[in-house]
């Protein structure tokens, strides 16, 4: 799982080069098991750049506009 994480954050810098993006808290806490909503396929980020949502091989990535 961690090695599909690393992928798709390697993605998520490519879609969004020079823009502030970080992995949303509910993302997160969902990947440590500390809350039971669980995205199945999906990675929530948060970004200054457009919002979006992109479907890959590695799941979708739903980007979330961010002052």
């Amino acid at each position: 799982m961690l090695i599909l994480f690393c992928v798709i954050e390697q993605i998520v810098k490519a879609l969004r080069r020079g823009e502030y993006n970080y992995v949303s808290l509910e993302s997160m806490l969902s990947e440590y098991g500390l809350i039971s909503q669980i995205p199945i396929d999906r990675l929530t980020v948060m970004t200054t750049g457009r919002k979006g949502t992109f479907k890959t091989h590695y799941g979708v990535i739903e980007f979330t506009y961010t002052k």
